[in-house]
């Protein structure tokens, strides 16, 4: 197991990330000038982030509304889709499409803007019968690679010295984490915070 002075740092570094914190922790796997190319040369096209729970899915959205100038992320518990269609926009972000009616979903599809969404299951019927070009980018199981550097992301955000990380994380140690707890990124790092939780 991975070896912590609590000394060293001014939080827990498995606390739950804060959207501001999101460009200092992420390891993106499409970065938001992939992402600003493709639209670029596929305008009003959808962008989907494809996979099961807990694999940073929410996280790249946060990540690439924060980075998209003039992005729009739509909540659409708040606010109507109709003031989200109509709104000034061209590029609309949307969280968990799957849990919204197929009409909602069909008139996102329908409209001139680009929108990135995530989704457990591909939306390819609905590009399909909407004439929307569809990029789908997958989420896949995390590996011990990726997790060592999310870690380390975590760790030197936390740590009180900005300079270098205190504690290294060796990826046998990162290995032997999943091994355990399994490759679903939200549950890795919970378990983390579980572990190493201490009064700040």
């Amino acid at each position: 197991m991975l070896t912590f002075n609590k000394n060293n740092y001014n939080f827990n570094p498995f606390a739950g990330e804060e959207t501001k914190a999101i460009l200092q922790l992420i390891n993106p796997i499409i970065t938001y000038k992939e992402v600003l190319a493709y639209i670029d040369k596929t305008p009003n096209a959808a962008i989907e982030l494809c996979g099961e729970k807990g694999l940073g899915k929410t996280t790249h959205l946060h990540y690439l509304h924060q980075k998209i100038e003039g992005s729009l992320l739509a909540d659409l518990d708040d606010t109507s889709l109709e003031d989200v269609l109509n709104s000034k926009t061209k590029i609309i972000l949307v969280d968990s499409i799957n849990l919204f009616d197929f009409y909602t979903v069909f008139k996102l599809f329908r409209t001139n803007k680009t929108i990135i969404y995530t989704t457990h299951k591909s939306r390819e019927f609905t590009a399909f019968i909407t004439g929307k070009k569809l990029k789908t980018i997958n989420f896949k199981p995390i590996t011990a690679q990726i997790l060592q550097t999310i870690i380390t992301n975590r760790l030197l955000l936390a740590q009180k010295s900005k300079e270098k990380v205190v504690d290294l994380v060796s990826t046998k140690s990162c290995d032997a984490l999943i091994q355990e707890y399994g490759t679903n990124h939200r549950t890795l790092i919970n378990k983390l915070y579980e572990i190493y939780q201490w009064d700040t």
